[in-house]
């Protein structure tokens, strides 16, 4: 009786294990970049880390705590630059971004590709290596974990936590755009398309584009239907509003409390970190 006992407890114990195991994991992405051209190299910081020592075309830094992430690119070739954006990485899964320039202009900036949420597993475990066929073309240089530092260095001499603010404040947008034309065209890609999930990536790809105020967020996020995918798409596009003051007139999209209250907490979470 006593050994059916302990080994029920053991049982029990090792449940509870797995499931701290998987909450672990669930709080955790992996962000993968990489550059549109041939000749363009960089290195990359992520919270204040730099996790390389060459100039790279690419890289996938594994584990990032979610769901904020400040990254810091400089620009190796063909011209040096800086580049600081922040991320919203809100689950477990692959998170793709890439370096190209912006159109019509001589200028670099870190644009959305897509995420993966459920990435192929094998035997358990998920494939660091995976790409989905879209991005087979993709040269990974070097895969880092964040949380193990390696050859990682802090940027400079500050504290990571230190850095990480003075990124996040660096990538704050300060001008939206005031081309009408470039809203209704986002409107109308997304009117091209039936379902959420391909609408949503359209709408992701299109906001990293640039900086937008909060008034014309709100008119892309009237136009999806589930109260989720309204949210996902709000803490998204945070990251690119230039007139924070009228972030929480965001409320106004959505038909439940709940999620009122979700959003404005985010905006909270974020400020603090600031």
């Amino acid at each position: 009786m006593n050994f059916l006992k302990t080994l029920h407890t053991l049982f029990i114990t090792a449940t509870l294990l797995l499931c701290i195991h998987a909450m672990a994991q669930s709080a955790s992405s992996d962000l993968i970049i990489y550059a549109k051209q041939s000749n363009v190299k960089f290195l990359v910081g992520v919270n204040g880390i730099q996790y390389h020592a060459k100039p790279l075309s690419g890289i996938r830094i594994t584990e990032i705590p979610g769901p904020l992430c400040a990254i810091q690119l400089i620009m190796v070739t063909p011209k040096a630059d800086t580049l600081t954006r922040s991320l919203y990485l809100k689950n477990s899964g692959n998170y793709y971004y890439y370096v190209d320039t912006v159109f019509n202009k001589n200028q670099y900036a870190i644009f959305y590709e897509a995420e993966d949420l459920a990435p192929k597993q094998i035997k358990g475990f998920i494939s660091k290596t995976f790409l989905p066929l879209s991005l087979k073309h993709v040269i990974i240089d070097t895969i880092a974990s964040y949380n193990v530092r390696g050859n990682a260095t802090l940027t400079d001499d500050s504290k990571p936590v230190a850095i990480r603010k003075n990124w996040f404040r660096r990538a704050k947008c300060n001008q939206a755009t005031s081309d009408a034309q470039k809203i209704n065209a986002i409107k109308t890609k997304l009117a091209e398309r039936s379902f959420e999930s391909d609408k949503m990536r359209i709408a992701k790809q299109q906001i990293s584009s640039g900086c937008y105020t909060a008034a014309q967020i709100k008119e892309l996020l009237f136009l999806f239907d589930f109260e989720r995918v309204k949210l996902d798409l709000a803490k998204f596009a945070y990251h690119y509003i230039a007139d924070t003051e009228n972030l929480k007139s965001i409320s106004d999209v959505f038909e439940f409390d709940r999620s009122v209250k979700e959003w404005e907490r985010y905006i909270a979470e974020i400020q603090a970190k600031m």
